[in-house]
């Protein structure tokens, strides 16, 4: 360098120094002033580093804006930004130091000066400093230690990769970013950095702060080494004092330890005495009386006699010599709401005292104050013990905040979780314990049982998988996972598992029971029955406990027959009365929700008029009306609203399974941004498929054998008009001894005597007659023999039986054969439930993942029970949970079940789309575009062929109706609503008794009225058609007003409203009809139709000429 180089940097130098001089004596503008013209880069340093350490960020950055970029002032610039949190300038920055400044050094001093601005510029006031994580932290906060992360990542990688700390950058790099992984949460990243900082020299005071939050296994004598490696620092002795006593379990020598601190805390001022004497008191009060004095006489020293602590001191000794009463005593006597240690003491002296209610609520006042995670896990521990788990799962989702990776703490908050039926969430927890511990064999298990819980039983199935070892197999696993594999229809698959552990549980009564239940399933009857034939003789020799099996007379069965029919009938008639919900009588006689559904919603050529009959066979979906408030606050029966989009519904499962089966439940969702399922809903899937599937299906292969005999004619079908009487019957369980019946008995003795058998064939079939040889007389060997279904399924498992057919005369009934035909549909139908009930879970899955279904619990719908309970006597049907849901979270409910609508609409009649079922949903999805008119047109008559009563469609769905049929008019659709209109006022279901508003209203009259006013819209637009020609006009208005304008509800017939309301309603329509045609054009068309209307209605002259004055007038009221 120069001469005159040389003496420009000292001047720049000296200039330096003046201008610190002088914003240290006078102000920051003294020392700018100092520096002249910012005209080089070291001046320009100076600058920078005077705003910026008198905190004028914003001075920094408008003063760099004017000059290219420099590597000597640039970290300076990277600090001011990331102050002000312009995160996007500061990375420019850094990517400026790392391409254009030749040492690697500045770029590093960037990396760090991001840190140390985001700490303490910006994230000190949010989070608190140190690593605990940032429960205040905003998401700008999370945006820039996501940024300080990244910034840090390449001083920090090469860390990780060695295994070492080799420079003072790279440890105050390593440093910060695990105060940003903790504040974050991302403890698992933290894991990696900790082994290279136990290498540093001097030990990183972090690490010990790591252990004492659980976040790290100490290292080995860290507490040592601190005091080693720190000498005379308080800080470094204090950690280790905390260390003896929360990691090591050395509460002794941590007293004495934190005894010999007293010196060090008076040279560090205040808060190191106060940071002492807390630290005193805790460790001392966890000890004896002795340990107990010392203590307290060494805070007296430090904080004299008059300190805050005395009186804890004096309350704990208290406690120690048993006088929890006298404790309490002093400290209600002098009470301090604001202090945690005194609540803390406080619930203890109540625990002693039993009263365990008071003692909660002061643990509660005590974790709100200071969230100490030893507090929280007494707070925690009480909660479950009490029952209370949510206050179990708030404490300790605080204490997992500080402690992520306890598993102790984990295990608690799962359990919890599980109590409250949240079983996602316990699910996730185990999941994490998994990851920490994945050698523990149990949170494998309950993950399983809590995806079985949540509607996920093939995620149950891959978790189970891992842990079940057929070298040690348990009973209780292999239960849980063949009850999901046969609710998964993979039965065979689970028998063949089962067989390989026979040798282990040979005579285990729980594992014959799941064996030969699992073998009927699998088709394997023969292995059925012999373990059922094993349990029966283990019964009948008394080594069961209490009988599995009961014999029943005749009688007995006829009485149980009756007394189900009884309570059918009952059931179904209070699903007619709006008593009880659909789903909930199906439940309660033992018919799964998807079964339920497609029994109902099958076609029918006929329904009867029975109460009992209607309730089986129909879904009371909806009044469509209900009593609301108007906006003077008066009760008034209006329609239900139309729900408004955004906003999260509680669904019942009446409404999941239509919304399915119409392919609208994902467009749903969406249209409410979530769906949100009662918890018990998650129980579903397994529970529901393990009664859809077959329980032995070898019932069925027995029937399509006998059907398959029939269609190759090896067996006859006789007509009941060409049987004979006396012709001769097979019938192996008849119990009429008339002459012409026989048993397989003799049917045996046929085939031997014509020697149609072997002797190892007979000796087999020998096996299946149950009865004797029915007297001294023979089968006929020529004439027709007459076999019931129920016999000759006994005979489709042999072989032989092919062979036997062509060489005799053999058939069965038509009666007979036709049940068989039918029970064979029944099998069909149900394969067909089955497959759409797995459909549906699988879709409702998708949406779980996606985010827009989840599960939920509350108070009033959780079915909890005591430890030890297995809850058959408090296990109701689930389908009231989803009204009961609603309530407790004041949310809308969707579902297709008029009495859960109903008692939420009742509870706020001031919200008129309260609750409201799948046709009011269709019509939000057409208003917002979600689905066309045509679309809910089709949705809703598919609904009416389902007989979901009451609908009511808007008139422009009846006229896409009429339009796709408008070369035919009034075409198919329009004659099924007409059909349904009709059903449904004759429905006895229809409310026809006045409702409690302003004005009693029957629903059946608004419901009657409300159609004749679709009824005259309908053909309003119609008629406004210009593409249908006046022939086809006239022919629909006549239809319409002979088959789709409503007859009188039935149940208001023979009532005077009744009465009336028929000798009103051909001048009421035309009322409405007249105000409405007044729109359309030319007037001469709709004089046409008006004058038609009134001749199809029975109107004179006269009352038409009157009808028209009284709409010229205003209409009616």
């Amino acid at each position: 360098m120069s001469e005159s180089g040389r003496g420009t940097d000292h001047t720049v130098r000296i200039a330096s120094l003046r201008a610190f001089e002088a914003s240290l004596i006078r102000s920051v503008e003294a020392g700018l002033a100092e520096l002249g013209t910012l005209d080089d880069p070291v001046r320009v340093h100076a600058a920078l580093q005077l705003l910026v350490q008198n905190d004028r960020f914003r001075d920094a950055v408008d003063l760099v804006g004017g000059y290219p970029f420099h590597c000597k002032w640039i970290d300076l610039a990277v600090y001011a930004h990331v102050a002000l949190r312009d995160v996007e300038s500061a990375g420019t920055l850094l990517e400026f130091a790392r391409e254009s400044c030749e040492s690697a050094w500045v770029a590093d001093r960037c990396r760090i000066a991001v840190a140390d601005a985001a700490y303490c510029e910006v994230l000190n006031d949010s989070a608190g400093g140190g690593t605990a994580v940032g429960e205040g932290l905003t998401d700008e906060d999370r945006v820039l230690l996501e940024f300080v992360i990244e910034a840090l990542n390449p001083i920090v990688a090469p860390v990780r990769l060695s295994g070492r700390v080799d420079s003072a950058i790279q440890r105050a790099a390593v440093e910060s970013a695990t105060h940003a992984y903790g504040l974050l949460g991302q403890y698992s990243q933290i894991t990696d950095l900790v082994q290279p900082m136990v290498r540093c020299r001097p030990v990183p005071l972090l690490l010990a702060q790591l252990a004492l939050r659980r976040l790290c296994e100490p290292p080995k004598g860290l507490s040592g080494r601190l005091r080693v490696e720190h000498p005379n620092s308080f800080s470094a002795a204090f950690l280790a004092a905390l260390l003896d006593r929360e990691v090591y379990g050395r509460s002794r020598e941590s007293l004495n330890s934190l005894i010999d601190l007293q010196l060090l805390a008076r040279d560090n001022g205040k808060e190191a005495i106060e940071q002492l004497c807390q630290a005193l008191f805790e460790t001392a009060s966890a000890m004896d009386a002795a340990a107990l004095a010392r203590a307290r006489s060494v805070v007296d020293g430090l904080l004299g006699t008059s300190n805050r602590y005395r009186l804890y001191f004096d309350t704990v000794a208290l406690l120690l010599q048993d006088r929890p009463d006298a404790a309490l005593t002093e400290l209600n006597a002098h009470r301090r709401e604001d202090d945690a240690v005194w609540w803390q003491i406080s619930a203890e002296a109540h625990e002693l005292v039993d009263d365990p209610d008071k003692a909660m609520q002061c643990w509660e006042r005590a974790c709100q104050l200071m969230p100490h995670p030893d507090m929280i896990n007494r707070f925690a521990g009480m909660s479950i013990q009490q029952h209370r788990f949510e206050d179990a799962v708030r404490a300790l989702k605080t204490a997992v905040v500080h402690s992520p990776d306890d598993a102790r703490l984990l295990e608690q908050l799962a359990f919890a979780h599980t109590r409250l039926r949240q079983f996602s969430e316990a699910g996730a927890l185990f999941e994490q314990l998994i990851h920490l511990h994945p050698d523990v064999t149990k949170y494998r298990i309950n993950l399983a049982l809590c995806q079985v819980h949540s509607g996920d039983p093939n995620s149950a199935l891959a978790s189970l998988d891992t842990v079940v070892d057929p070298s040690q197999p348990d009973l209780q696993l292999i239960g849980l996972r063949t009850k999901i594999l046969t609710s998964l229809n993979r039965a065979r698959e689970a028998f063949t598992d089962l067989q390989r552990l026979q040798g282990c549980f040979a005579s285990d009564v729980r594992f014959l029971l799941l064996y030969m239940d699992t073998a009927y399933r699998a088709g394997e009857d023969k292995a059925a029955d012999s373990a059922f034939q094993q349990l029966l003789e283990m019964q009948q020799s008394g080594q069961l406990s209490e009988p599995l099996f009961d014999s029943m007379s005749l009688d007995d069965i006829k009485t149980m027959h009756a007394e189900q029919v009884r309570q059918r009938e009952s059931l179904f008639s209070e699903v007619v009365r709006g008593k009880i919900p659909w789903l909930v009588a199906d439940a309660l006689l033992g018919v799964v929700a998807d079964q339920a559904w497609h029994r109902r919603t099958q076609r029918l050529v006929w329904l009867p008029d029975d109460l009992p009959s209607r309730g089986e066979s129909t879904i009371y979906a909806t009044n469509g009306f209900s009593v609301q408030k108007d906006s003077h606050g008066r009760p008034t029966v209006a329609r239900i609203g139309v729900p408004c989009p955004g906003e999260p519904v509680v669904a019942d499962m009446s409404a999941i399974i239509t919304l399915h089966r119409l392919g609208r439940l994902s467009l749903a969702a969406n249209y409410f941004g979530k769906l949100i399922l009662p918890a018990s809903f998650g129980e579903l899937p397994l529970r529901d498929a393990q009664q859809l599937t077959a329980h032995q299906p070898s019932r069925e292969q027995e029937l399509r054998s006998i059907h398959d005999l029939v269609q190759r004619r090896l067996i006859t079908v006789i007509e009941d008009c060409d049987l004979a009487e006396g012709t001769p019957l097979v019938d192996e369980y008849g119990i009429d001894e008339e002459e012409h019946r026989f048993a397989l008995a003799d049917v045996a003795e046929f085939l031997r005597a014509t020697q149609r058998l072997t002797s190892d064939e007979l000796g087999e079939f020998s096996r299946v007659c149950q009865r004797a040889i029915q007297g001294d007389r023979e089968i006929p060997r020529d004439s027709r023999v007459l076999f019931s279904v129920s016999t000759l399924r006994s005979l489709t498992q042999y072989e032989w039986l092919e062979r036997v057919l062509p060489t005799v005369n053999w058939g069965v009934a038509r009666t007979d054969y036709d049940d068989e035909v039918r029970e064979l549909q029944d099998y069909e139908f149900q394969r067909t439930i089955f497959s759409s009930h797995q459909r549906m879970w699988e879709e409702i899955n998708q949406l779980r993942a996606g985010g827009i279904l989840e599960y939920r619990n509350s108070a009033s719908c959780r079915r909890d029970c005591p430890d030890g309970s297995d809850g058959d006597d408090v296990e109701p049907p689930p389908f009231v949970d989803a009204f009961l849901l609603a309530h407790d979270l004041g949310c809308r409910l969707l579902a297709d079940d008029r009495l859960c609508q109903a008692a939420v609409l009742n509870q706020r009649p001031e919200i008129s789309d309260a609750a409201f079922g799948t046709d009011r949903l269709l019509i939000g999805l057409e208003d917002k575009g979600g689905l066309s008119t045509d679309d809910v047109c089709a949705d809703l008559i598919q609904m009416m062929r389902w007989r979901y009563r009451f609908l009511l469609p808007e008139s422009r769905h009846l006229k896409v109706a009429a339009l796709r049929s408008r070369d035919s008019l009034p075409g198919p659709e329009l004659r099924e609503i007409a059909a349904y209109v009709q059903e449904s006022m004759r429905d006895p279901g229809l409310f026809c008794g006045p409702e409690k508003a302003d004005l009693p209203t029957p629903l059946a009259f608004k419901y009657f009225m409300a159609w004749k006013e679709v009824c005259v819209e309908f053909l309003g637009a119609l008629w406004e058609e210009s593409s249908i020609g006046s022939p086809q006009l006239e022919a629909v208005t006549r239809w319409c007003i002979e088959s789709l304008l409503p007859a009188v509800p039935r149940g208001m017939l023979y009532s005077p409203v009744g009465r009336r309301l028929g000798d009103f309603t051909p001048k009421a329509f035309m009322l409405t009809a007249m105000i409405r045609f007044a729109t359309v054009q030319p007037v001469q068309r709709a004089s046409d139709a008006l004058l038609l209307m009134a001749s199809q209605l029975g109107m004179t002259e006269d009352e038409f000429y009157e009808a028209a004055a009284e709409a010229a007038d205003g209409g009616y009221d």
